[in-house]
């Protein structure tokens, strides 16, 4: 999808780096469950993980749709490219 996008997307190893060697994980979350605005994003609908978040919270209510996000912030924070000393 990236070829179709105006603005470069993020790259979600540097968020650390980015914010000065520290990963905001409430940040990350409110970025991925839409109450914090990303503005080149557009509206907050994420088609692809609509789906899944809406099954989440069908399935299993408001905690089990925050651990879903919470799982993906994990793993973002492993993703983190780790500067060197």
């Amino acid at each position: 999808m990236v070829e179709f996008l105006r603005v470069p997307p993020t790259n979600l190893t540097l968020l650390s780096r980015i914010h000065g060697g520290t990963f905001n994980e409430e940040a990350v979350a409110q970025a991925i469950d839409g109450r914090r605005r990303i503005g080149s994003h557009g509206p907050s609908d994420m088609p692809v993980w609509g789906d899944a978040f809406s099954s989440s919270l069908a399935q299993g209510g408001p905690e089990a749709l925050r651990a879903r996000v919470r799982a993906i912030v994990r793993h973002l924070e492993s993703l983190q490219e780790r500067q060197a000393p």
